[in-house]
C-alpha cells in the first residue's frame, strides 16, 4: 500500500489535527491516522486520500470536515459492563454517597466523559437500579458526551447488536432490554430515558459548566479516552475534572490509563487489581475575597491581590500600570495586562472619561472572564453586577451573568437574567438557546421545546461554518445538531 504520510506531511497533518480537533497522533500512531484519513476520504468520494491530506495540510480544515475526521479517526469500540471490576468497586465506594444522600435530597449526578455509543453510561444506569431500591424517588442526573454525533446518535437510540453484550449476565439482558430481532436489543424505556447524551469536545473549555450539566459531580467515567491526547491535553482535562467532581468525588478511567493520573489531584482506591480515583481535598491556600459595594467601586482590588498576580490570558506584551490610559479596546487584545491593572483601570473616576462603553465592556469581560475560569465565582459575580449597574444594556454581561448564576445553582435567577436579555434583543438565539437549555435542567420539558423551536427557526438561513463566541466557538451547523439530539432527549 502506498505510503500517503510521509514523515514531513504527517507532521504538519498530525500538528493541524491536534490544533483543530484535540486528537494527538505521535508517530507510533500513524498506522491509524493514515486508516481514519483512507476512510474520510471514501466517504467523500475521493479516489486519491493525498488530494485529502493536501487540504488538510492547507489548514482547510471546515466544520463538516472536522466532524467527518472525528468520526473516523475516534475508536467506536465498547460494550456493556467493560471492565466490570471497576464499576462494582464504583459503586462499592457509592453506597456511603447513597446513604448519605437520602437525608439530604437523594441526588446523584454521573457523566460518561467520552462515552462513544453509550454502552458505559447505559450501565451505570442499570447498576442503579440493582443498588437503589428507591429509585423513583431521586433525581438523577446521568449524562454521556462525546465528540463523534454519529456515535451520540447511535447511543439515544438504544439499539446495540449481541456483540455489544459479550460477558453480560443473561439475567441482565431479559431485565434492561428487549429483544426487537434475533441479534439486536434495545434499552428499556425506563433506563433509556434517564440518560442523557450531548456533544463535548473534552479538548475544548466549555466544562466544568452548569450549562452542560459538568459541575457539581459525584462520579466521572473517562475510559480509553486519555490517549488521544498528549501530555499538556491530558494535564488540562485532569485539572477540568478535578474542578467537575464534587468533595470526594469518583473518577475511572481504564487500566491502561492509570499513569497518568496525577497524585496531586486524586488518590488511588485499590481493590486487589482493581483501581479507581478519589478527588483529593483542596489544598489550604491564599483565598482572595473581594467586596465590591457602589462607594468603593474596586479601589482596593489591587492592594487585595498585590500578592497573587495573574495574567489574562490571549495578551501578548507587558504594560504597566502608567500606561493604561492609552489602551483602546483592541490594544488589551495586543498587550499583557495584569488583573490587578485592569481592575484598576474598572475603579478610576475617570473611567467614562477615557473609554467609550464598548471600551469598559472589553475590560470588564476579560476580568469577569478570568474570575470564572479561576473558579472564583463571588468575585466573579460581584465584578459582573458592578459591570451591569454601569452598562444596563450589555447583552455580554447578561449572558455572562447568567452563567455564573447556573455554576452556583441559581438556575431560576439565571432564566431571569436571560429573559431581560429578550427584551433587548428577543432575535437572539444564543439566548434563545441558553434558555432552552435552562429549561432542560429544570425538566420543563415544554417550555425547553418552545425556546429551542425559536432557536431553530433564527438559525435558518445562516451561514453554516459560522463560529460562534458565545458557545465555545461552536460552529452553526453543530449548534442545530445538538438542538437535534436535545429534542429527543425531551
Amino acid at each position: 500500500m502506498v505510503d500517503i504520510l510521509p514523515d514531513k506531511v504527517f507532521e504538519v497533518v498530525s500538528h493541524i489535527i491536534k490544533e483543530r480537533i484535540g486528537l494527538h497522533y505521535p508517530i507510533e500512531r500513524k498506522p491509524d491516522l493514515e486508516k481514519g484519513l483512507r476512510a474520510a476520504a471514501e466517504e467523500l468520494h475521493i479516489s486519491d486520500p493525498s488530494d485529502l491530506i493536501n487540504f488538510i495540510a492547507t489548514n482547510q480544515v471546515t466544520p463538516e470536515l472536522r466532524q467527518l475526521l472525528v468520526k473516523y479517526l475516534t475508536i467506536g469500540e465498547t460494550y456493556f459492563f467493560r471492565e466490570p471490576a471497576a464499576l462494582y468497586l464504583l459503586f462499592e465506594n457509592l453506597k456511603s454517597v447513597f446513604e448519605r444522600r437520602r437525608e439530604s435530597g437523594r441526588h446523584l449526578k454521573i457523566w460518561s466523559a467520552g462515552c462513544c455509543t453509550g454502552e458505559e453510561i447505559y450501565s451505570a444506569a442499570i447498576l442503579l437500579h440493582q443498588q437503589l431500591p428507591d429509585i423513583r424517588e431521586w433525581k438523577l442526573s446521568l449524562m454521556g458526551s462525546d465528540v463523534n454525533l454519529s456515535f451520540l446518535k447511535k447511543a439515544k437510540e438504544g439499539i446495540y447488536h449481541d456483540w455489544s453484550f459479550r460477558g453480560v449476565q443473561s439475567s441482565i439482558i431479559q431485565s434492561f432490554f428487549n429483544k426487537i430481532s434475533n441479534n439486536d436489543y434495545e434499552v428499556i424505556d425506563s433506563i433509556r430515558k434517564q440518560v442523557k447524551f450531548q456533544y463535548l469536545n473534552l479538548f475544548e473549555n466549555a466544562y466544568p459548566s452548569p450549562l452542560n450539566g459538568t459541575n457539581t459531580l459525584d462520579v466521572i467515567l473517562c475510559r480509553n479516552v486519555l490517549m488521544y491526547f498528549n501530555e499538556q491535553g491530558r494535564k488540562n482535562i485532569l485539572e477540568k475534572f478535578y474542578a467537575a467532581l464534587n468533595p470526594g468525588g469518583l473518577f475511572v478511567v481504564s487500566l491502561t490509563e492509570l499513569s497518568n493520573i496525577p497524585p496531586d489531584l486524586f488518590e488511588p482506591v485499590i481493590k486487589g487489581n482493581t483501581v479507581i480515583f478519589r478527588k483529593k481535598p483542596i489544598h489550604k491556600t491564599a483565598s482572595v475575597s473581594i467586596n465590591i459595594n457602589q462607594d468603593s467601586a474596586l479601589q482596593r482590588l489591587n492592594d487585595i491581590i498585590k500578592n497573587t498576580p495573574v495574567v489574562i490570558p490571549k495578551i501578548q506584551k507587558k504594560l504597566s500600570a502608567n500606561n493604561l490610559f492609552t489602551l483602546t479596546a483592541n490594544d488589551i487584545q495586543e498587550k499583557e495586562l495584569n488583573l490587578d491593572e485592569i481592575l484598576e483601570v474598572l475603579s478610576s473616576k475617570s473611567l467614562k472619561k477615557k473609554y467609550s462603553e464598548s471600551q469598559i465592556e472589553v475590560f470588564y469581560l476579560t476580568a469577569i472572564t478570568h474570575f470564572i475560569k479561576s473558579r472564583n465565582l463571588v468575585q466573579a459575580e460581584s465584578l459582573n453586577e458592578q459591570a451591569l449597574n454601569e452598562l444596563k444594556l450589555s447583552i455580554p454581561l447578561y449572558i455572562l451573568h447568567s452563567k455564573i448564576l447556573s455554576e452556583t445553582n441559581k438556575e431560576t435567577e439565571a432564566l431571569e437574567t436571560l429573559k431581560k436579555c429578550l427584551f433587548l434583543d428577543n432575535s437572539n438565539f444564543v439566548i434563545n438557546y441558553l434558555i432552552a437549555q435552562i429549561y432542560k435542567r429544570l425538566n420543563k420539558n415544554r417550555e425547553a421545546t418552545k425556546y429551542f423551536e425559536t432557536t431553530t427557526k433564527l438559525l435558518a438561513g445562516k451561514e453554516t461554518t459560522f463560529q460562534i463566541p458565545e458557545l465555545e466557538n461552536m460552529s452553526i451547523r453543530e449548534l442545530k445538531e445538538i438542538i437535534t439530539l436535545s429534542m429527543t432527549n425531551l
